[in-house]
């Protein structure tokens, strides 16, 4: 595949696995996070939540490493035979799929509940599709290069948003800490989990590194500044709004931004917030076309072009907001599949297979 020879560095990596990580749950998990706990240990949650995708980046980056230069879709029908390795690779494509088609969903319900409230939601969806498929035509470097450009102000205008909250910080509100132990947060870890998700795609950025052996550290730096941040935002979130008014707003952090009053800050984080949304969905797009290239062995943009509209359609199939966030949890089901199983299930066949079968290769 011609993409494989256009390598890109740690660093761009890094930015990539933090653009995937930081989207829809900044500006909606808090919510669902908050009606699932009843306590304002929410940031403990975010906390402990991005220490288990911590753990889990570093065996999908542990397992890029024994096959550099090689993507997932491609391993997987070493390890495990083309028949079953091209059902899991097809199932990486379809969750891929999905997730962008997500991305573009809420994307629209964003700007058109903020901003565009008077147009179509198919409309408002369609331009980000094709500005994304016109994006992609010229593969990953370009792409890479994209993400480099908006990651810092997303960065820098994320941190003014937060930092200006603590003006009208309610210290009362995050009390007591542990007030209904620690059993509430341990339940609650798995749906922190959820907004991790986007560290598995180290399982196809490592095989364009220039660097491969450098993938744990590129893991590491970008699952911890989405760490850092959402563990911060939690905090800020539930010490500014309460637990009790967070658990009833459907964009907790886009009304948190509105009442800022200084610097128009929530027009800043909407542009930068559709910015992000679009980057995310780009990523899923992406992957999903070279699972597609990988499937059929060829290098082409027709399959772009079919999983655009795929993702267009799947995007315009939920009837309401509603139906958009059960969409997400059907994609968070899958990947705990895409994300930690099968990951999890590859690296101990590789370790043994290394280890004891082929301990010469």
């Amino acid at each position: 595949m011609n993409q494989m020879t256009k390598k890109i560095s740690t660093s761009q990596v890094t930015i990539t696995i933090s653009t995937a990580l930081i989207a829809d749950g900044f500006i909606v998990g808090s919510r669902s996070i908050a009606q699932h706990m009843q306590t304002p240990d929410v940031w403990i949650s975010f906390f402990l939540g991005g220490l288990v995708s911590l753990v889990c980046g570093y065996c999908c980056a542990k397992l890029t490493q024994y096959y550099p230069g090689q993507t997932i879709f491609q391993y997987v029908q070493y390890l495990l035979g083309k028949p079953i390795g091209k059902c899991i690779g097809l199932l990486y494509v379809i969750w891929y799929i999905m997730v962008a088609a997500y991305q573009i969903r809420i994307l629209g319900e964003f700007a058109q509940q903020f901003l565009l409230n008077r147009t179509p939601l198919f409309i408002v969806m369609c331009l980000p599709v094709l500005v994304g498929s016109y994006l992609l035509q010229s593969g990953i470097q370009p792409m890479v290069r994209f993400f480099q450009l908006f990651f810092p102000p997303t960065l820098l205008v994320i941190l003014v948003i937060l930092t200006s909250g603590f003006f009208d910080f309610q210290w009362h509100y995050v009390h007591p800490i542990l007030g209904n132990g620690i059993v509430p947060i341990i339940h609650s870890v798995p749906l922190t989990f959820f907004s991790y998700f986007g560290y598995e795609t180290i399982l196809i950025f490592a095989a364009f590194m220039d660097k491969p052996k450098q993938s744990g550290k590129a893991v590491f730096l970008g699952i911890s500044i989405p760490l850092l941040l959402y563990t911060l935002h939690g905090f800020v979130l539930v010490g500014t709004l309460s637990i009790e008014e967070l658990k009833g707003l459907t964009w907790p952090t886009m009304e948190f931004a509105q009442r800022i009053q200084a610097w128009h800050l929530e027009l800043i984080f909407f542009v930068i917030w559709i910015i992000q949304l679009f980057t995310t969905y780009v990523i899923g797009h992406f992957i999903a076309h070279i699972g597609c290239c990988s499937l059929i062995k060829k290098q082409t943009n027709i399959s772009l072009y079919i999983l655009m509209v795929i993702a267009y359609i799947l995007a315009c199939l939920p009837k309401n907001l509603n139906e958009t966030f059960l969409l997400s949890n059907w994609i968070s089901k899958m990947g705990i599949v895409c994300s930690v199983i099968l990951p999890g299930i590859l690296l101990i066949i590789s370790f043994v297979r290394r280890r004891y079968i082929c301990p010469s290769n």
